[in-house]
């Protein structure tokens, strides 16, 4: 686990970070736990999360209307 790099000063609370992403804390917290998201103590209680670390875990999804379409058969023209 490498430190913030020097231009992300900038770090989430635990509270935040879930708030960006659209999840609870407590996923935060096992995202760290489990080695996914690195996690930075500052005294005994303060986490943050960088927020660069964050966005790497989000990935694009394909739109679901261009999933579906592909699998669909053709439609017969009448």
């Amino acid at each position: 686990m490498n430190p913030p790099s020097q231009t992300s000063r900038r770090q989430y609370e635990s509270t935040a970070a879930a708030a960006r992403v659209g999840v609870s804390s407590k996923t935060v917290y096992r995202w760290i736990a489990s080695g996914q998201l690195a996690g930075y103590r500052i005294g005994t209680h303060l986490l943050r999360v960088d927020p660069e670390e964050l966005d790497r875990m989000l990935t694009l999804v394909p739109r679901a209307i261009s999933a579906v379409s592909a699998h669909r058969a053709p439609r017969p023209v009448s």
